[in-house]
C-alpha cells in the first residue's frame, strides 16, 4: 500500500478518495450528515482495500438540524 518512502501512491490515494466520496453520497441519500468526517475516522481494510467510515456519534438526520450552518459550527475549524 505504501512506498519505500512511506508514502502512498496518488493512484491509491485517489482511490481511497472516491470510496470516502462514495460513502458519503449513500449517507446524504438516506439524508444523514455525518458531521464528523476526519482523517481518523476513515479506516482502511488492509485486505480487501476497502474504505470504512466510523464515529457516527454525532449523525443526524437533514430535516433535525436547524440550519446548514450550526451543522458547519459543529466541525472543527482544522477540517474546514
Amino acid at each position: 500500500m505504501f512506498c519505500a518512502d512511506g508514502k502512498m501512491p496518488l493512484a491509491h490515494a485517489v482511490g481511497m478518495a472516491l470510496q470516502v466520496v462514495s460513502a458519503l453520497e449513500e449517507l446524504h441519500g438516506h439524508n444523514i450528515m455525518h458531521l464528523s468526517l476526519k482523517p481518523s475516522n476513515i479506516l482502511m481494510d488492509s485486505v480487501q482495500q476497502e474504505v470504512v467510515l466510523s464515529d457516527f456519534g454525532t449523525c443526524h438526520e437533514l430535516q433535525t438540524l436547524p440550519n446548514m450552518a450550526s451543522a458547519a459550527l459543529s466541525v472543527p475549524i482544522q477540517y474546514m
